[in-house]
């Protein structure tokens, strides 16, 4: 197997580690993804890079106010998303929200 479609791999795994661990409570970090994928956390930011242009923080990131985003859709709080999502205050889960999606979420409590 060659670095690429290791890389692929790897990419495709973080993918749906995060799909597993999202709103269970904890925030998604890199450093726990690559625990549990088996990996440094240099591996997988070499592999993400490699692939994506981006580091696994901004995918993660991306891909959390992404399903942020769709849940406040079908009618989740703001309140209940930033703990679900790992959050300390409503208000770092907004200004993160704001910075990727471009809007404020419409659940503002």
């Amino acid at each position: 197997m060659d670095l690429q479609q290791t890389y692929r791999e790897l990419l495709s795994m973080f993918y749906r580690d995060m799909d597993l661990h999202i709103g269970t409570g904890t925030k998604l970090t890199v450093g726990s993804s690559a625990t549990r994928l088996h990996v440094t956390p240099i591996s997988l930011s070499r592999a993400c890079k490699q692939l994506t242009g981006h580091p696994p923080k901004y995918l993660q990131l991306h891909y959390t106010m992404q399903w942020a985003a769709e849940e406040l859709a079908f009618g989740a709080t703001v309140s209940t998303l930033y703990q679900q999502l790992g959050y300390a205050n409503s208000k770092s889960f907004i200004r993160n929200y704001v910075r990727i999606i471009g809007t404020k979420p419409l659940d503002i409590d």
